[in-house]
């Protein structure tokens, strides 16, 4: 199809845009999930360390995207390059992904004490570039694509939820299959590639004001004041998601090393496959209400 007018090449930009949206938030939450798949077990077969040193491994990815996340949403919501700080999150992450494949190296060097460390400041960086992921992810959708933003986002969910599966798949078959440093290093080099696509997409200056659903919605202050941000209707929707998230990581934390003792011989890719089930229901439902929405 040939496409002359301005307009039709700007729907064309548009869609392309959305399309690498989509495929980066996949990889991202791809890479946020691989390392679940076989690291609680690595840890404590390898590294010989306690459930407790697991957990607090584990819980650093979250603390840094929390402690970090007042700033980059700051950086987000006032850069005139949401899709360059948007796709340079994604590069943070990749290169912490691919340090943390030197992990066995380092404790052949300096014991397992290090190697931990090496792993769990890895970890933590990557949850800064998750920090910025977010922000710029959810700045870039509401500026680029106001008059569809419901859709937007609800398409950008049903692609975090096949990331997150494909993630806990594919790195427990990639961990048996080359060890350790395979699947941080195959993920790693996927973001990457495509984290500098991104780079190719034309900016533009960001507007005072966006257009929500025929309304214009003026971007006010940075800072929104604490009476009139912490709502009860808030606080039961925090409280939702810390509960939700809270027994999700203390099963990827545990469950793992339980089953890998107690149903053996098993790999760890079929342990994977058993534990994705309830994702795989959470991406199908998601999917079908994101449908049934584009229809309306």
């Amino acid at each position: 199809m040939v496409v002359n007018t301005p307009d039709e090449r700007a729907a064309v930009k548009k869609k392309w845009l959305l399309r690498y949206v989509l495929s980066l938030a996949t990889l991202a939450f791809t890479g946020r999930v691989v390392p679940l798949a076989f690291l609680p077990l690595y840890l404590q077969l390898e590294f010989e360390q306690s459930n407790t040193s697991i957990g607090i491994i584990t819980a650093l990815y979250p603390l840094a995207a929390l402690l970090t996340t007042p700033s980059a949403s700051r950086i987000a919501r006032g850069t005139r390059y949401i899709v360059r700080l948007h796709s340079g999150a994604i590069l943070m992450i990749s290169c912490a992904l691919a340090l943390s494949a030197a992990a066995p190296y380092v404790k052949t060097m300096f014991g397992n004490l290090a190697g931990t460390m090496w792993l769990g400041f890895f970890r933590a960086l990557q949850g800064v570039g998750a920090s910025f992921y977010l922000s710029s992810n959810t700045c870039l959708l509401v500026r680029k694509f106001p008059e569809k933003l419901t859709y937007a986002i609800a398409i950008t969910e049903v692609a975090v939820g096949a990331g997150g599966q494909l993630g806990r798949i594919v790195g427990g078959f990639l961990y048996d299959w080359g060890g350790l440093p395979c699947p941080f290093l195959t993920i790693a080099i996927v973001q990457a590639v495509f984290g500098m696509l991104g780079f190719m997409f034309e900016e533009e200056r960001a507007a005072s004001s966006v257009e929500v659903s025929g309304s214009t919605v003026e971007q006010g202050p940075d800072k929104i004041p604490w009476r009139q941000l912490i709502t009860a209707r808030l606080c039961m929707g925090a409280m939702g998601a810390f509960i939700w998230y809270f027994i999700d990581n203390s099963t990827a934390t545990t469950l793992l090393q339980y089953l890998f003792v107690h149903l053996a011989p098993v790999t760890v890719g079929d342990l994977s496959i058993g534990m994705c089930g309830r994702g795989l229901a959470y991406l199908v439902c998601n999917f079908k209400k994101t449908y049934e929405s584009s229809l309306k």
